[in-house]
């Protein structure tokens, strides 16, 4: 009998926050669902306690896997699930109850193509809430791209209330939607692979349901994880490999899916620009190699983003940069955010 709900849950090394997940998974109000649990190569007691919940739940599936990243193992659970609806939780987060059973009784009940609860990110300096006053539908035939649209205008604002997140974890979609665009995952994406993903999701999303004051998901936000790690900041090669490999594939879905709305570039725009600007401002860099990668990132940015994001959001300075970025004028950047660079490391250490 083919479940409702597909429920994948991508895991590496969360051992100690894996029960936690797994056990609010398995004790959802809708008993009707399927759980993939996808090792990506754990090297801690994952695995064991992945096939200890096989054992036990005939409704939990395990695939143990060659690490390839976070992308990866959400997208080898999709293609073994056989729900028509999918959802999905981190492995070192939980959710409450009933969060599976309102998103899909809202789906059947509004005919939406995608539901979203709402979140909770748990931190150690407190719990920030994503809520909302009262259930939104976006109707047929563009709410996904509506919702994609809200979601780009408000980021990246400082203090912007945000109503919407990226997560696909808040989420529930209709299955075939992921399927139809896994040629857009780059497994080379490990921070705003979500982003990614629903871009190229979103858009193809006729109906959006937007839930309030239900059950939540809730996201433990930790220095260790992969975004926040000391190897893997704004300021490393591999978050210059991310940035170089998240703009390649989101600039691609939004020319193949036609996203124009400024929002889109402006965001593309920040993307790029920061790119730049952080690997610019490295000490350790030879001048050859900022060239080089300011090129590369230019190129991958979609026409007029460096222009939309200036002209949105930018101070002067960010203006000129941008400026000189989309008039492919890379050596005069290299040079300014050298000395800018220099000059401020001078007046730290004195």
């Amino acid at each position: 009998m083919i479940p409702s709900v597909s429920i994948v849950i991508p895991i590496y090394n969360v051992g100690p926050w894996l029960r936690q997940c797994v056990d609010s998974v398995l004790g959802q109000t809708l008993r009707d669902i399927e759980v993939i649990l996808v090792d990506d190569g754990s090297s801690d007691g994952c695995p064991a306690i992945c096939d200890e919940y096989a054992a036990k739940d005939n409704r939990v599936q395990v695939i143990h896997k060659e690490n390839g990243g976070l992308v990866s193992a959400w997208t080898a659970g999709l293609r073994v699930a056989s729900a028509p609806w999918v959802g999905f939780v981190d492995g070192d987060d939980w959710v409450d109850p009933e969060y599976f059973g309102q998103m899909y009784a809202t789906a059947l009940k509004t005919g939406a193509d995608m539901v979203m609860a709402e979140l909770v990110e748990h931190t150690p300096e407190g719990d920030r809430h994503f809520d909302r006053e009262q259930l939104e539908v976006l109707p047929k035939p563009d709410g996904g791209r509506h919702f994609l649209a809200r979601y780009y205008a408000a980021a990246p604002g400082p203090g912007v209330p945000f109503t919407v997140t990226n997560s696909r974890c808040t989420k529930l979609y209709r299955r075939q939607l992921f399927l139809d665009n896994l040629c857009y995952f780059s497994p080379e994406v490990w921070h705003g692979e979500d982003l990614m993903a629903n871009t190229a999701v979103m858009a193809d999303c006729g109906c959006v349901a937007l839930l309030a004051g239900g059950p939540k998901y809730h996201y433990m936000k930790r220095e260790s994880s992969l975004s926040f790690g000391k190897d893997t900041g704004p300021f490393t090669d591999r978050w210059a490999e991310n940035e170089r490999a998240f703009l390649a594939a989101t600039g691609r879905i939004v020319r193949d899916k036609t996203l124009l709305p400024d929002c889109f570039y402006s965001f593309l725009g920040y993307t790029a620009y920061a790119a730049v600007v952080n690997y610019l401002s490295r000490r350790e860099a030879t001048f050859a190699a900022k060239r080089r990668y300011a090129r590369q990132i230019v190129e991958l940015a979609p026409s007029g983003s460096l222009s939309a994001y200036a002209r949105e959001r930018g101070s002067l300075s960010v203006r000129l940069l941008c400026a000189l970025l989309q008039a492919r004028l890379v050596t005069p950047c290299v040079l300014i955010c050298t000395l800018f660079t220099r000059v401020i490391g001078e007046r730290h250490d004195a």
